[in-house]
């Protein structure tokens, strides 16, 4: 007997309103594609993962040395996980968020230290680290460091960073002393609200890699939250976020009672209204004035100290955004974007009060230094 051919009166693809009425499609089925109206079988998707955290707020991709890096925001963080050419990732890395330095412990006092009470001293990595600016005073009693009074937080730093300072900042010789770093008054806040937005960016005048801008905004339950979040950036070769316009300067001559400041060299960074901290400058201090290496406080130091390391603050902390249009960095709010042209220098202090809502940053100088 002949057999008899049927057709299928049925058109490509599935129908996905959750009904099993009568339709032209199918209800469910196996990922195909249709070539002449003919199904062909094809690998569908495949799981390179299931270890993010999550719920994701927000991805990136970075192609980078034959990877491509995906960052994951969370609401407790960055991920990143590379993947490679094949579809295969190569572990996750969560990102840290480095930070002013708070407090200090586990103290190992070292040998051979010359007596004698150190201010102004500048704390340096026992190997290496990312933050900068700390600064502290040291007191050296029976050839040994005794205690260690923090006097500049900097910024960048992790817990658990060990640092030291060098011999001839605390009398000429000895060896084996470190600190570490025991909290720090972090970049990032953890949040259920955290929504993220990145981009990349050139540092060419400034730590001289490529960056990956992040800013964690905390509007995900109300995209018009006016709680302002600073602006974070890490280097693509590291993993450690920093906030956005702060930077240090070293070699700077402060003296006691009076709101002069020489700098070693000038800093075309440096500007008026921001936010100043360092060995011998009182909290709340702002520049007021710069002229090459002449600088101006608004409140007068209360200690004198040379070769002092000032960290500077321009406060980049908003509510909306991030992106980038090189060679500039804009940064926004909740409401609109504004646009002041101060080219060359990361430097809208004034903003805050006359900007409430959002600002902008015109940028040449360096996003990290």
């Amino acid at each position: 007997m002949t057999k008899k051919v049927f057709a299928l009166d049925t058109n490509p693809g599935i129908q996905r309103d959750g009904t099993l009425f009568d339709r032209e499609f199918y209800v469910d089925g196996r990922w195909v594609r249709f070539q002449r109206k003919r199904p062909r079988k094809i690998g569908g998707y495949r799981q390179i993962t299931d270890q993010l955290a999550g719920p994701s707020r927000g991805l990136y991709l970075v192609p980078q040395n034959t990877f491509n890096n995906v960052y994951s925001g969370f609401s407790d963080g960055v991920q990143l996980l590379p993947i490679n050419n094949n579809g295969v990732g190569s572990g996750i890395t969560d990102l840290t968020f480095g930070g002013s330095i708070l407090t200090l412990n586990v103290l190992v006092g070292g040998s051979s230290y010359t007596n004698g009470t150190y201010t102004g001293v500048p704390l340096t990595y026992v190997t290496s680290g990312t933050g900068s600016g700390a600064s502290a005073t040291i007191t050296v009693s029976g050839n040994a460091v005794t205690s260690v009074t923090l006097t500049g937080g900097g910024f960048g730093y992790l817990v658990y960073d060990k640092l030291t300072a060098a011999a001839a900042n605390i009398g000429g010789t000895g060896s084996g002393f470190s600190i570490q770093v025991a909290t720090v008054d972090s970049c990032f806040t953890p949040s259920a609200d955290n929504l993220w937005q990145f981009d990349t960016f050139k540092d060419a005048s400034g730590s001289g890699q490529n960056v990956l801008l992040a800013h964690p905004s905390q509007d995900l339950t109300n995209i018009s939250a006016e709680f302002n979040t600073p602006v974070l950036a890490a280097d693509f070769a590291g993993t450690n976020f920093k906030p956005l316009g702060v930077f240090t300067e070293t070699a700077a001559t402060v003296t006691n009672a009076s709101t002069a400041v020489t700098l070693a060299t000038s800093n075309f960074n440096i500007g008026a209204g921001q936010l100043v901290t360092g060995p011998g400058i009182a909290a709340g201090t702002r520049v007021a004035s710069v002229q090459l290496t002449a600088l101006v406080l608004d409140t007068a130091a209360t200690a004198t100290g040379t070769n002092v390391t000032l960290t500077f603050d321009n406060e980049v902390s908003v509510s909306g955004g991030v992106v980038s249009l090189h060679p500039y960095v804009f940064v926004y709010g909740n409401a609109r974007m504004y646009g002041v042209t101060t080219p060359n220098k990361l430097l809208l202090n004034a903003l805050p009060t006359i900007l409430p809502e959002s600002r902008l940053i015109v940028k040449s100088g360096p996003i990290l230094k």
